[in-house]
């Protein structure tokens, strides 16, 4: 794998921008509800309807959910938001992920369109009070449809040309600002890349005191292989890349069991799985994104 640069990042992957629309039910309560708290400092909602539809409601943000999470752990942070960074031989897939996802999506997206009216006439037969406040505030059947958008948009990225279009001044401003939107996601992986593994490592470690779980050794495979199809190119820190390859060594083949099965092999374990997770302390010019237990 080769270094991402400015001037061959646009060869290795396109941007993807993913919007999805919600709809929560909820209502602002009013002053007169709030009673004497500072309205300035304190905010506050009620709900539009019943347990029952709001759990209809709730499916279709699970959904939501799954889709951008998919997104994420195929793809690299790009410095704007709800855009990722794709590389070529993942697009097909993201594509395939999100149209399945759609089909599953549209269907509770119906079930709710054809239970709205009756949702509305239930809230306001149980809750009479909130909903003479509120009743204004239920968009019509479509406009409640047509909140539950999802859009995505392939987009090929590139510097910009020094063609003549751009004068001098403004070409180096944008190029220096394309430029900084690299060294942003360069940055981004870092710091997922080196939070994972710490918070990772930090658990085994724990775990070798207590009860081994073998999903951590599965999650911590499967980052392995994302960190490999996704992240490599753009992680050049020879600290971390080392530490990485000193994880993979040691881990990959053990498994909660063979542990479970040996006092010894589980003490050396747990010595290797410590020295990794202050080597990651250690690394310089990596900030980390969780707020972990040392």
């Amino acid at each position: 794998m080769s270094k991402i640069t400015v001037n061959n990042i646009y060869s290795k992957g396109v941007l993807v921008a993913l919007r999805m629309g919600a709809y929560e039910g909820r209502k602002k309560l009013s002053k007169e509800q709030l009673s004497s708290l500072p309205t300035e400092i304190v905010r506050g909602v009620h709900d539009l309807f019943t347990k029952e539809f709001k759990d209809q409601l709730r499916k279709i943000g699970n959904v939501d959910m799954l889709i951008r999470g998919s997104v994420k752990i195929r793809t690299v942070p790009f410095p704007i938001d709800s855009v990722y960074f794709l590389p070529n031989d993942k697009i097909e897939e993201i594509v395939n992920m999100i149209e399945d996802k759609r089909k599953v999506r549209q269907e509770l997206i119906e079930e709710a369109v054809d239970a709205y009216e009756n949702a509305i006439q239930k809230f306001a037969l149980e809750y009479p009070d909130f909903y003479n406040r509120a009743k204004d505030s239920y968009p019509s059947k479509s406009q409640f449809r047509n909140r539950f958008y999802l859009k995505y948009q392939f987009v090929k990225i590139a510097p910009p040309d020094d063609d003549g279009k751009l004068s001098p001044e403004i070409y180096k401003k944008e190029m220096a600002k394309f430029k900084e939107s690299v060294e942003e996601m360069k940055k981004e992986v870092l710091s997922i890349v080196a939070s994972t593994l710490l918070e990772t490592t930090e658990k085994l470690k724990k775990q070798c005191d207590g009860k081994l779980n073998q999903k951590t050794f599965n999650s911590l495979n499967k980052f392995f292989d994302q960190i490999d199809n996704t992240y490599a190119d753009f992680i050049e820190n020879k600290d971390l890349k080392a530490v990485i390859d000193n994880l993979k060594k040691n881990v990959l083949g053990v498994d909660a069991e063979s542990l479970r099965k040996s006092s010894d092999f589980k003490k050396e374990f747990k010595e290797m799985i410590s020295g990794v997770a202050e080597s990651l302390k250690a690394i310089p010019d990596v900030p980390l994104k969780r707020a972990l237990d040392f």
